[in-house]
């Protein structure tokens, strides 16, 4: 939970800083980021699940509740891509006969890198202008309450952006000053 607390502070600033984007966007550009062109493209079904030792029944309970959820999309005429984040999640969707666009282990004892999200992330992106998937939902656990976690699905790509209602000023942004700090942040 306290590993959480510092994304709230990076949402915020995205928050501000992702209307100002789109606002030099031309209107073209800025409908295509905010609505993407799914064009009967597959949904992308990215499942991250927790390498831990002991952690049986939350990733059990992940993929149970997240298939649950991801059927219901593939009702909608929807074809579904599976993509997995955790070797223990792939073996339990191998196992209830899924096959995958995309793999990676994470680390068992320590939050991932920033090189390796990056990479990550930038894989995602390639299969995403490949016309892999059209849409890329996450399905996680996300902390409900103390020590408590509940399944969650979230929309990744097409990205879910409010447009501004009124034209904003621009803003210039810089990276910070301090190299360090940037590279940490």
């Amino acid at each position: 939970e306290q590993g959480f607390q510092p994304l709230a502070v990076y949402r915020a600033h995205l928050q501000t800083v992702f209307p100002q984007a789109l606002d030099a966007l031309t209107p073209e550009q800025r409908d295509l980021i905010l609505h993407g062109s799914e064009d009967g493209r597959p949904i992308g079904a990215l499942f991250i699940s927790s390498e831990r030792g002991l952690c049986g029944p939350f990733n059990d309970r992940l993929i149970a509740q997240g298939l649950q959820r991801i059927r219901a999309l593939a009702v909608q005429n929807h074809a579904i891509q599976f993509l997995c984040l955790g070797s223990r999640g792939k073996r339990l969707l191998e196992a209830a006969g899924h096959s995958f666009l995309y793999a990676k282990p994470l680390p068992s004892l320590a939050i991932p890198s920033y090189v390796d999200i990056e990479g990550v992330a930038l894989d995602l992106l390639e299969l995403a202008e490949r016309g892999m998937f059209g849409r890329l939902v996450v399905v996680h656990n996300a902390p409900v309450h103390r020590f408590q976690y509940g399944v969650t699905l979230r929309d990744l790509l097409p990205p879910t952006i409010a447009t501004p209602q009124r034209p904003l000023k621009r803003v210039t942004v810089k990276p910070a000053r301090d190299a360090s700090t940037l590279v940490t942040h």
